[in-house]
């Protein structure tokens, strides 16, 4: 019988005899049904939510696929954005989406050359020379390469990534353009980009990368920024260049450290002599006299590395 079936079942998981009853009336075959409708809630709200990622996943890559006319499913999708402030301090990050998800811990983040500034055209062809050098010298944190390769913006931002492409005989990678405005896909060669149905799952998918790439970018600019506020608080000290400065904050992590920091402590971090261990104390000890009048200090960020 099935209160046989089931008690046995439940003897296995138990680890001891465990007995079936089924209530014929009364308040225990109320408690009884009660429970059976709690089950079957619970296991719809389970099977809905399942649907629901199901749908924003590998439901969402399948229609993108079929939309895009791709051969097969994506199963690893990088998407680039670029961020920078008046052309200062310009990065570009790279996010990975793998099965339709969040793959966070592929995500790569590039700080740009500065004759990049504020051309995001050159940004993005250097973040995407960069990337794909690193997976031509196999550099495991670069592979594999991408099943489809997404860029933020429209047909001339696509052209840039098509060129990188080429250039390292990638070109058989499917790559688009989404731009921001009015949400539409470029595809190339094509003249017109294709619009995705309002709500719809392919669309939602292709705003998250894109959403996600754009957040990436904003707190490295954000990191990075902080950091060279930072560091210009350590220019007007004669002998501390790029190198002493890292050094300096990779070993005090803040400017407040380095500048209760005796001339001993500060002999302690490599590549700082004595002569400018003592350069540094009296900086600081006449720091009223090197401040411009209302100066901010900027807030203490460590020293961020990027690829």
């Amino acid at each position: 019988t099935d209160e046989e079936t089931i008690s046995a079942w439940l003897t296995g998981l138990a680890g001891r005899r465990v007995n079936v009853h089924r209530p014929q009336r009364g308040e225990k075959r109320h408690l009884t049904e009660l429970a059976y409708r709690n089950c079957i809630d619970a296991l719809e709200k389970d099977a809905s939510l399942q649907k629901r990622a199901w749908e924003r996943g590998e439901g969402a890559l399948t229609q993108l696929s079929g939309i895009l006319g791709l051969e097969s499913v994506p199963a690893r999708i990088e998407c680039f954005d670029n961020s920078h402030i008046m052309g200062r301090d310009a990065v570009s990050s790279m996010v990975v989406f793998t099965g339709g998800q969040p793959d966070r811990s592929a995500y790569r983040r590039f700080r740009l050359r500065e004759e990049a500034g504020g051309d995001d055209l050159l940004a993005m062809r250097e973040a995407l020379t960069r990337r794909f050098a690193k997976a031509a010298e196999g550099a495991p944190g670069f592979l594999p390469l991408p099943d489809l390769l997404i860029v933020d913006g429209g047909k001339t931002q696509l052209s840039v990534a098509l060129e990188v492409l080429a250039s390292f005989s990638l070109d058989y990678i499917p790559s688009i353009g989404l731009a921001e405005r009015n949400e539409t896909i470029w595809q190339p060669g094509a003249d017109e980009p294709v619009a995705l149905p309002r709500n719809s799952s392919p669309l939602h998918l292709l705003e998250r990368l894109r959403d996600e790439a754009h957040r990436f970018a904003v707190s490295y600019h954000r990191n990075v920024h902080n950091r060279s506020a930072l560091y210009s608080v350590l220019d007007g000290i004669p002998g501390v260049g790029e190198k002493r400065k890292r050094a300096l904050f990779d070993a005090f992590l803040t400017l407040d450290a380095i500048k209760a920091a005796s001339a001993e402590e500060l002999r302690a971090v490599p590549s700082v002599d004595a002569r400018t261990a003592d350069a540094i104390v009296r900086y600081f000890q006449a720091e009223p006299e090197n401040k411009p009048p209302d100066a901010a200090e900027p807030a203490a960020v460590p020293p961020d590395k990027a690829d």
